[in-house]
């Protein structure tokens, strides 16, 4: 997923023959899901015409825009991207991977402070968990309209930085990602921005 901003004509290889290659969009909200590549490392690509001289029949020439290593072992991981040059077509970006614990089953959320603050408070089901600046926090939830909410501690001082209300399920599994604040190239920017963005987003949690 990308931070603000969405990407289209980018694509990714899942085998070693070029049959392998697959489109993927890049948006606010999260892809579907991608294999994990054999040699640990996701690279996304743009497709370019070759030069006119080239001879005919030569292959567009393939321009990495992503490269995010999967370390470990982890059952599964979360690559956010960062757009270099948001309002740019041909944008490069840069990436932060968050890898899935073993437990993260239906019905937990999983909360990752991926900005600079080390302070940085949640709020579900009127429970506070506190997140510092790097690491992830796996907490449980309730179906049910919820007020979800996020606070960053600036100098001696707690800023709210957002409050919604959303309707959750534990019937699936969540991600509440608190992220770098950027300018959104599709809407006008805030009169007050705030100091981090977030974003939530819930899906199917696989068969165990």
């Amino acid at each position: 997923m990308s931070i603000v901003g969405s990407y289209t004509g980018l694509y990714y290889q899942t085998g070693s023959d070029t049959s392998s290659v697959r489109s993927i969009r890049v948006g606010r909200g999260l892809s579907r899901p991608l294999a994990i590549p054999p040699n640990g490392e996701l690279v996304l690509f743009r497709k370019i015409p070759p030069p006119p001289d080239a001879p005919e029949g030569t292959p567009p020439i393939r321009v990495p825009v992503l490269s995010a290593e999967l370390e470990g072992d982890s059952p599964g991981y979360i690559v956010v991207a960062r757009p270099l040059e948001p309002k740019e077509a041909d944008t490069r970006f840069s990436s932060v991977v968050v890898p899935l614990p073993d437990d993260f089953g239906a019905g937990t959320c999983l909360i990752a402070n991926l900005s600079s603050f080390p302070n940085v408070a949640a709020s579900f089901h009127d429970d506070i968990y506190k997140i510092a600046a790097g690491t992830t926090q796996l907490v449980s939830i309730r179906s049910g309209h919820n007020m979800v909410r996020t606070a960053v501690r600036v100098s001696d001082d707690w800023k709210l930085a957002g409050s919604d209300t959303w309707r959750l399920n534990e019937t699936l599994r969540g991600y509440f990602l608190i992220l770098p604040y950027m300018e959104d190239p599709d809407y006008p920017p805030p009169l007050d921005p705030p100091p981090v963005l977030t974003r939530i987003h819930f899906q199917k949690a696989p068969s165990p």
